[in-house]
């Protein structure tokens, strides 16, 4: 049976994702107050630009804000893990273990390139349907 020589699942070539990443070009993360561009995301880690290379590998940050070029950042306060650093090109590579429901769907608005925007409160009225009570 020649058809049960071949791998059935998974990839040949290491290298290749099972995520599907989308370049980012003009998207950063704020870490300790300093902003570093993404290169690339998905829905399981990102690709970032660390010029001046203070990131190290093994390394847990904050990653406080985000935000597109243009537009304001937007907080989200998640704990990225950074597993692996080309000390060449200053590429770090990284994912989010633990993430709340608000973070997971600011990445996941990130990812699919929807608008940034912060949610007004609205005034909480009093009594039943703001009719009645003060």
């Amino acid at each position: 049976m020649e058809c049960l020589k071949h791998k059935l699942i998974g990839y040949a070539d290491a290298n290749q994702r099972r995520d599907r990443r989308r370049a980012m070009l003009e998207l950063r993360f704020i870490i300790d107050h300093e902003a570093y561009p993404v290169r690339d995301l998905s829905m399981s880690g990102f690709l970032l630009n660390d010029e001046g290379k203070k990131l190290r590998g093994g390394q847990e940050v904050l990653v406080t804000e985000v935000g597109v070029d243009d537009g304001p950042l937007v907080p989200l306060k998640a704990i990225a893990e950074l597993i692996r650093i080309n000390p060449n090109s200053g590429d770090v590579g990284g994912h989010f273990p633990h993430l709340t429901s608000k973070q997971f769907d600011l990445i996941e608005a990130l990812y699919m390139r929807r608008p940034l925007v912060r949610k007004k409160k609205t005034p909480k009225k009093k009594g039943i349907l703001g009719l009645f009570g003060n």
